[in-house]
Parts: C-alpha cells; structure tokens; sequence
C-alpha cells in the first residue's frame, strides 16, 4: 500500500512538480517512517491538500499500537501465560486496565488528556477481544453483551465496553450470514479494506469535490472491497501461505542429540 501510494497515487495528483515532490524529505520520512510504523505520518508534499483533510491516510494510527499488542501477546504465549488454566489471570489483566481507564471522568482533565490513557482504552479492547478465544460466542449472551453496553451509556464509568464490545463484534464477524457469506469464501478483503478505503476515499474527492456523505461512503466502500479482495489475493493469502510453510518446516526439523545421549 505504501509503495503505490508514495509511487503512483503521489507523483499523479501532488501540486508540486513531480521532481520537487520525490526529493523532499517528507516524501522519504512518509514511506520509511510509515513502514516502520514510527514516526506515524500523514501528509505527502503536494498530495490532496485541495480536500477538506490533507492526511493521505488517516487509518495508520491504530498500527503502531496494534503490532505493539501483539507482541505483548506474543511474549506472553512465548512464556506460556497464554493458556486456558491462565485465563482468569488475563481477564484480570484485562480487568485492571479497564478499571484504571474508568476513572476517566474521575481525572483531572489535563491528566485524563494524557496519550497514556488513550492507548490504555485501546489496549483493554484488544485484551478483551483476545479473551474472546476462551468464551462461548453465543446469540443469547449477544443480546445480553448489547443490553449492558446500552446501559453503560448512563453510568459514570464505561469498563463494560471493553467485554461487551469486542463480544459482539466477535459474534458479528464470525457469523455465516445467508448469500453474504459469499463474501468470505471469496476471500478475506477485511484489512485491505482497513488499509486502503482512506487514500481510495481521498482519491474521490479530489475527483468529485462536491460528493455527499453517502455517495462518498458507496463509492468508497465499492472501491476498498475492490481493494482489499486484491490485497488479500496477491499480498496477504500468499504471505499467510509462506508462514505456514515456514512453521511446518521448523515442526519437522530433526532435533539433534549429542552422541552417547538418549533420544
């Protein structure tokens, strides 16, 4: 995505030569930057600064926090905490966090402005969404998880978000709905579409300044399905494919003994 953006999309709608355009620093910091998720950027030189916003692509905020999570999560299935007997000590892991970004409307508010809380919020969500592996996804608890966050609306503290919220999308997204389950067995566009309906939607507008909301979200979800069906089969199926090819190949590795040692 980085590379057609900063290499096709860029030089083909910025405002400035195409020369000035590749050999401004900010071109090299966007790419280099983004693709090591840090510095985070969001603005090519010249690139749709006639649209009401310049950022290129809004979405990549959530990365860096997102690959952060799953290192955590990774670490801690490295060290064995990620098993069922441990369950209650990630939900009260989870718990912890919930509480501690509850107290929210309790702050003052040049601490409850703080970056830390924010990632807080976010991270709890990611933790419950990962404990969703251990639960039974159920329609009826569904109906339940929707009941208590709808009541939460009217509570001072909000810590039920983070178990309601991801049990419903979990029960959503894992649900075989009649004709649309066409969709998954085309593939799986979800994160292309994550990754790509920003810039698409930028595109738009610079063509069709004066399209509504709704025209803006048809066309825009049509051209990152488009997308994320693309990315899915020429990027992320085939890496899919190598890690596994890779996993296998480590599972079957002979382990070597050393002479004179039982097997």
């Amino acid at each position: 995505m980085l590379a057609i953006v900063v290499g096709i999309i860029g030089p083909l709608v910025t405002k400035v030569s195409v020369g000035q355009y590749l050999s401004d620093p900010k071109t090299a910091v966007y790419a280099v930057g983004n693709a090591f998720i840090y510095p985070v950027q969001y603005k090519l030189p010249g690139v749709f600064v006639t649209n009401p916003l310049d950022s290129v692509n809004g979405s990549l905020w959530t990365l860096r926090l997102e690959i952060a999570a799953y290192i955590v999560l990774g670490a801690l299935g490295l060290i064995g905490l990620v098993r069922r007997r441990w369950l209650l000590a990630l939900g009260a892991s989870a718990g912890l966090v919930a509480w501690v970004t509850a107290l929210h409307p309790f702050l003052p508010a040049y601490i409850a402005t703080l970056p830390t809380y924010d990632t807080l919020d976010l991270l709890a969500l990611f933790a419950g969404g990962a404990a969703m592996r251990w639960i039974t996804i159920s329609g009826r608890w569904t109906i339940v998880a929707c009941a208590a966050l709808f009541a939460s609306q009217w509570l001072p503290i909000s810590f039920v978000q983070y178990i309601c919220l991801p049990y419903i999308v979990i029960y959503l997204g894992t649900r075989q709905w009649g004709a649309l389950g066409a969709v998954r067995r085309l593939g799986d566009p979800s994160y292309g579409m994550y990754i790509w309906a920003f810039p698409l939607q930028q595109l738009l507008l610079l063509e069709q300044p004066h399209l509504s909301i709704a025209l803006l979200a048809i066309e825009g979800t049509a051209a990152a399905t488009v997308a994320g069906y693309v990315s899915w089969h020429l990027v992320e199926s085939r890496a899919l494919q190598a890690s596994r090819r890779y996993l296998r190949r480590v599972r079957e590795r002979p382990v070597l003994v050393p002479v004179g040692e039982p097997a």
